[in-house]
């Protein structure tokens, strides 16, 4: 976390790298995470089951907001960060709140929710079933089926979108276990993470959303020092077949671009530099911002 003096330092209005203090227009989007934006909308319009699948920092939770912030759909999230693993009642709870205004135990329980959602007159309910990765297979499976309702006309009334880190993949995109059945209806949008020719754009980004420009926080040659030294990201096993042959070891997390940004600040505020430049962001650079002054020798 960088001190809230650095950030005075460096005309910082806001951390530029706390993604919740910004709005979602504000976020950067790779040329990518454009792309499946543009294709999970229209997936979900179609209705059915699709996954959002991604490590942390890979962009799921901006890809979200937009999702929502567009209003395309009446929505709902189904998310317990007390207790991870969500069981289909919970879903259908959730389903129930957004359709009837009413718990699922009121009235009919879940035969009434579909009764509602057949009388919405085309309207479809977006599920989001974030944290998915905790899921049993019994839970996706019943989501499987209560994606496919529809209406007296054949139009599925339900789009289920689970969101979750990359052992997700594993239940999503297994089509010789159990879950063959899911895997043979669910669509699997995969976040890789950014690329390096991406870094410059996504800094910008957040630096002018948090009022500061680029060219005045960090020199040319202090961003390509910083696009070196990002450590590359780890990909999960889980993920490896959605990639290329050697692409997995070319992309980067936000996190990890947030850390060493980050500490290049801190160094430079430290150092009393205006500009991040090449030497506060190599390594070396920390014996120079934080060692003590050297003693005259008499």
């Amino acid at each position: 976390m960088l001190h809230r003096d650095a950030l005075k330092w460096f005309g910082f209005e806001r951390n530029p790298f706390v993604s919740g203090q910004a709005p979602s227009n504000e976020m950067y989007l790779s040329p990518e995470m454009t792309a499946i934006l543009r294709d999970l909308r229209e997936r979900l319009s179609e209705g059915g089951l699709a996954a959002l699948i991604g490590p942390v920092g890979a962009g799921k939770t901006t890809i979200l907001r937009r999702l929502l912030e567009a209003g395309d759909f009446a929505a709902c999230v189904v998310q317990d960060p007390d207790q991870p693993t969500v069981r289909i009642r919970q879903v259908q709870t959730a389903i129930a709140q957004q359709v009837c205004g009413r718990d699922l135990h009121y009235r009919g329980g879940w035969g009434r929710v579909v009764r509602s959602l057949q009388e919405r007159s085309g309207q479809r309910v977006l599920v989001i079933c974030d944290d998915a990765h905790h899921y049993g297979v019994s839970t996706i499976l019943a989501a499987r089926r209560m994606s496919e309702i529809c209406d007296p006309k054949g139009m599925l009334l339900l789009s289920i979108l689970l969101v979750g880190q990359p052992p997700l993949a594993r239940t999503v995109a297994d089509y010789s276990g159990d879950t063959r059945e899911v895997s043979l209806r669910c669509e699997t949008f995969v976040l890789k993470g950014f690329e390096r020719i991406h870094i410059r754009h996504y800094l910008a980004k957040r630096f002018s959303a948090a009022g500061a420009e680029m060219d005045n926080v960090i020199t040319d040659d202090g961003i390509t020092a910083l696009c070196e030294s990002i450590p590359r990201m780890t990909v999960a096993r889980e993920l490896l077949p959605f990639f290329q042959e050697g692409e997995e070891r070319r992309r980067f997390s936000a996190l990890d671009i947030h850390r060493c940004a980050a500490e290049a600040l801190w160094r430079a505020w430290k150092a009393g530099a205006k500009k991040v430049t090449e030497r506060h962001v190599l390594p070396t650079a920390r014996v120079e911002a934080t060692a003590p002054p050297a003693r005259a020798v008499a």
